[in-house]
């Protein structure tokens, strides 16, 4: 699959700054809400890329 070929892709969530986090030992701390974001991301992209991946297979069979 060629890079024109890629659906767009959701932005990549922004790391927070070490100043972010108070630590204070917040129940949900800026870094843990990142890391989830971060992974949810993860899982997107790749969802996206296989969707894209397995259109453009498709396409390619029906030629």
């Amino acid at each position: 699959m060629n890079a024109e070929a890629l659906p767009n892709l959701p932005p990549k969530p922004e790391r927070p700054l070490d100043g972010d986090c108070c630590d204070n030992g917040c129940e949900v701390c800026v870094f843990t809400a990142y890391a989830e974001d971060l992974r949810r991301w993860q899982e997107a992209v790749i969802a996206i890329t296989a969707e894209a991946r397995a259109a453009e297979a498709d396409g390619n069979t029906r030629n």
